[in-house]
């Protein structure tokens, strides 16, 4: 019988026939691609599909995949302009802090920050701080608001896809009402993930403590505070916070368990959509903590071993990069690329160019740079000297590649804002030295 994509995928992880994969491997493989799942959804979520709701105006309708994302995370941590600059470094510390690999209880989204950025802020003031207080106040109360939503919704039978129809298995946890983080980046001075944990962050007590089994106190802490922000306010680092917030955690857990219970909510179509292909004529009893032998498994790997030593190592190395050639002020690059002159015209010339692009408040400007010249009729392979007129490191929207024939040396601009000319494939860019090489504005 031919396999289906996701047993041929287990077939390959073992390297075995289907039928001679045990239904302990089948589990360890299942946990392993949550957990992959899992933190790729953080970062996505912290990095490239930030929350970021405007502090000081009406906060628009949560989207329902926002509404799950905010639910079952412990607390809120808001981050002011620039987040992205540290947002995959950032996340590499906090997970490997608080993930215990095969044991975590991960369904659900369950983490313990949800990332917000405040994109329009970048001083941490009092008056700011009582603003993210106010902004986290509207947060939940929108939160609440659409679990009513939702319900009525389901009662009515109208429930369409932006409807959360479990849920009730995305709980507004205590924690996250009554306690906050504030970072600035700019605190941040290109520190990787083993050391990012000594940069500042503040920590705020919203005076909210409904669901909690004891008032929150930085007594625990008294020793590690670097300043005090009016009464409710600490300034500490980013360690020290971290570890505060687990030990809330625990200590509520100890007296109300987890919220959602993972064993109530338990729904393994709700975590493992493919599981009835990989385990055909069997039960998958969970929740995912209980799927792996610690004995059978001393040491972790699998899917979510490799996201962590692989792919947040690589987000981790090019957020690195960037911040060290954001530092410098050079103005130029080293551009190779491919070109084909289409100019058949034995005196004309086909000038193959470089063009840089940098975003700001009037959109996209172009910036001053060099270009090249095909002969006609030709292909050109040609290592191109781009020097700008500004510090690259402010050229940071993107890299158009443009040919023009020999009636003009520089691209035209319509009015559409388009160019007047052909723009190069992105399979013509053979390398650049400039880091945010992965920014082409190239077909």
């Amino acid at each position: 019988m031919e396999l289906s994509y996701h047993q041929v995928s287990v077939v390959r992880c073992f390297d075995r026939p289907f039928d001679d994969i045990t239904r302990e491997e089948k589990l360890w493989y299942l946990r392993t691609r949550l957990e992959a799942d899992h933190r790729g959804h953080q970062f996505w979520m912290c990095a490239w599909r930030t929350y970021d709701p405007p502090i000081d105006e009406p906060l628009p309708r949560i989207p329902s995949y926002q509404f799950q994302d905010i639910c079952n995370k412990s607390v809120p941590l808001y981050i002011l302009r620039g987040h992205w600059r540290l947002a995959g470094i950032l996340n590499n510390y906090i997970y490997r802090r608080w993930f215990k690999p095969y044991r975590s209880e991960i369904e659900y989204g369950r983490f313990i920050t949800k990332v917000i950025a405040l994109r329009d802020t970048d001083t941490p003031s009092p008056a700011i701080l009582q603003s993210i207080m106010s902004l986290n106040r509207a947060v939940c109360a929108e939160i609440n608001e659409r679990r009513t939503e939702y319900d009525r919704e389901i009662a009515a039978g109208t429930a369409g896809n932006n409807t959360v129809v479990d849920h009730q298995h995305y709980v507004l946890q205590p924690l996250f009402q009554a306690l906050l983080l504030v970072l600035n980046p700019a605190d941040w001075n290109g520190e990787d993930s083993s050391s990012i944990g000594r940069i500042s962050v503040i920590l705020v007590r919203t005076g909210v403590e409904d669901g909690l089994s004891e008032p929150i106190t930085f007594e625990p802490i008294d020793d590690k505070i670097d300043g005090y922000i009016g009464g409710n306010a600490v300034k500490t680092t980013v360690e020290t916070a971290i570890g505060f917030v687990m030990d809330l955690e625990a200590r509520e857990t100890r007296a109300f368990g987890l919220q959602p219970d993972p064993v109530a909510s338990w729904d393994p179509d709700a975590s493992f959509y493919e599981w009835r292909e990989i385990m055909p004529y069997d039960q998958l009893i969970g929740p995912s903590s209980r799927f792996v032998d610690d004995e059978r498994y001393p040491e972790w790997s699998g899917a979510g071993y490799r996201m962590d030593t692989e792919e947040s190592v690589e987000i981790e190395q090019r957020e690195l990069r960037h911040y060290a050639y954001s530092q410098g002020q050079d103005t130029s690059l080293i551009l190779t690329y491919r070109g084909t002159s289409t100019n058949r015209d034995s005196d004309a010339q086909t000038y193959i160019g470089v063009h840089l692009l940098r975003g700001g408040r009037q959109g996209i400007l172009p910036v001053p740079s060099g270009d090249a010249v095909s002969p006609p009729g030709s292909q050109l392979t040609a290592a191109c000297a781009v020097t700008t007129s500004i510090p690259l490191a402010r050229v940071h929207t993107g890299l158009c590649l443009w040919v023009s024939l020999n009636d003009f040396r520089h691209p035209r601009w319509r009015g559409d804002g388009s160019f007047h000319g052909c723009v190069l494939p992105r399979d013509n860019v053979l390398g650049c030295t400039c880091p945010y090489r992965r920014r082409y504005f190239v077909p």
